[in-house]
């Protein structure tokens, strides 16, 4: 540390006019844009398979179809996918989503350095999504099984099938984290949206310190209901215990 301190005070301060500091406020500017922007000539049709592969390992959903890639770095690096098909397993019955604003953000420095696709979370916006009993089980199995990176849904609206293929309800979403939080160890599911005309946010977390343990609640405004239940998971049992509360 002494010898550290030591080359520190022993470095002679820079003396810059002010044409010199211009020159170095646009070389910075221009090496930062240079190295946002580059990664816009590649060629991203060959990533389609790495793609679907990352996805499926990391959020435990399949991207299929894949058309139409391109890279953006505003408000943060991303790849954009203008088409595609979301479903929860590889059987095509499992397609809840004909994807049209996918965001991928994704590490340029993976990207640059192994030319690889490193996803950091997934964003969708203005999107539809059709449930029935099905895919609304696999969702079921996913998000009480399965470690996944962050999921982030805006703007979009969320149909509910019966077994005829008729649409019985309509959930317009305005905000969907779909997240698990390593610090704290809790996965959570929050939403906040519209059901049967009433604002409503919803709430579901586990912790992974006590797995068997879900968390979950359901607030509505106008009228004004507060829905809250503890679920006790017994694997061995195969049966549930909850403490409902309203």
């Amino acid at each position: 540390i002494h010898k550290f301190n030591l080359f520190i005070t022993n470095i002679k301060p820079l003396k810059l006019n002010n044409f010199q500091i211009i020159i170095l406020i646009y070389a910075v500017i221009f090496s930062v844009f240079l190295f946002l922007s580059l990664p816009g000539l590649f060629n991203y049709d060959k990533y389609h398979e790495q793609i679907k592969k990352k996805t499926l390992s990391e959020f435990k959903i399949n991207i299929d179809n894949i058309s139409k890639i391109k890279y953006r770095f505003v408000p943060f690096p991303h790849l954009l996918i203008e088409d595609a098909q979301l479903k929860l397993s590889n059987d095509q019955k499992s397609t809840i989503s004909q994807l049209k604003n996918l965001k991928i953000f994704i590490s340029l420095i993976e990207l640059y350095k192994n030319k690889n696709i490193s996803i950091k979370r997934l964003a969708i916006k203005k999107t539809n999504f059709y449930f029935n009993n099905h895919t609304f089980y696999l969702f079921n199995q996913q998000l009480n099984k399965s470690i996944i990176k962050p999921i982030e849904i805006t703007n979009s609206n969320f149909f509910y099938k019966n077994k005829s293929g008729e649409v019985v309800t309509i959930s317009p979403v305005k905000k969907l984290d779909y997240f698990i939080d390593f610090r704290s160890k809790e996965k959570e599911l929050k939403i906040k949206g519209k059901l049967f005309d009433t604002d409503y946010k919803f709430n579901w977390n586990k912790n992974y310190l006590n797995p068997e343990k879900i968390n979950l609640s359901l607030l509505f405004r106008n009228p004004n209901i507060q829905i809250s239940n503890k679920i006790t998971l017994k694997y061995k049992q195969k049966y549930n215990v909850g403490n409902l509360k309203i």
